[in-house]
């Protein structure tokens, strides 16, 4: 069968494969991959029109099943491993046995996915931060976006570049752009906010606070003390303007946007 498994433990079965008949593949043995068009793609060990395996596609809702090659023996059969998606869109496995010398084989597949970037391994940061990039045409890569924001970049090759987070970055998607089409990865990148002052540093309720940072431009919610404030307005990308609510406590002033929560050095206090 597919699955589903949310974090919070609640568990669906999406399609069930069956041996009577299996044509349309049965055991499957190996993980998922997910697509770049949102389907996940899997093989079966056997079954499908003639009797050594399958390669499939299903969306995660459990709807759009489809086969979309059947192993003959001649191009491979039993294939057991997990498939992995390559970031030129193309999908890569092996099989168990068949092939010339019925040994298995490595096989690939082109289901049309589109080619993409990858992050590798760091995957949120502030305003300096690198991280790695995977893909394929970086030698003419002109830019790099954090979201809607700018970054810098350093191609080392053709498919492998370093990017560093830059003063108007925002959490989202990182791009990399090249006049062959631009490359989107599939994570999001976070971009951690800071602040770095306040102004004034005491007050009552009701009042005023300008807050001095850095990526505040998706700021959501600002709390004094851990009490939401009663409104929030964000000036720029370095500063917000918040209200101190009522039943504020003395404590440190706090920022949240999609990229984390940043929090004040010192407290604010509230008389």
């Amino acid at each position: 069968m597919v699955y589903r498994l949310t974090p919070a433990g609640a568990y669906t079965v999406i399609h069930n494969f069956t041996s009577n008949p299996a044509t349309l593949g049965s055991g499957p043995t190996g993980g998922l991959v997910q697509g770049s068009d949102g389907y996940l793609y899997g093989t079966t060990s056997i079954g499908g029109a003639n009797g050594y395996g399958t390669i499939f596609k299903i969306k995660t809702n459990g709807s759009g099943f489809k086969v979309i090659h059947d192993f003959d023996k001649t191009d491979g059969a039993l294939p057991n491993s997990t498939p992995m998606l390559h970031t030129n869109g193309i999908i890569y496995g092996l099989t168990q046995s068949g092939g010339t010398l019925d040994d298995g084989v490595l096989y690939s597949v082109d289901a049309s996915l589109k080619p993409f970037a990858s992050l590798f391994v760091i995957q949120s940061g502030k305003v300096g931060a690198t991280t790695q990039i995977l893909g394929q045409g970086f030698s003419t890569a002109t830019g790099v976006l954090f979201g809607t924001g700018p970054g810098t970049s350093t191609a080392t090759g053709d498919t492998y570049l370093t990017a560093k987070v830059v003063a108007g970055a925002t959490t989202g998607k990182v791009t990399v752009q090249e006049p062959s089409g631009d490359l989107v990865t599939p994570q999001t990148f976070k971009v951690v906010p800071s602040i770095t002052s306040f102004n004034p540093s005491s007050g009552t309720v009701g009042t005023s606070v300008v807050i001095k940072g850095m990526s505040l431009l998706q700021a959501t919610a600002v709390k004094f003390g851990g009490v939401a404030a009663t409104s929030l307005t964000v000036n720029s990308n370095t500063q917000v303007t918040a209200t101190v609510p009522g039943g504020a406590v003395t404590g440190k002033i706090t920022i949240t946007t999609p990229g984390g929560t940043a929090a004040s050095s010192t407290s604010f206090t509230v008389h």
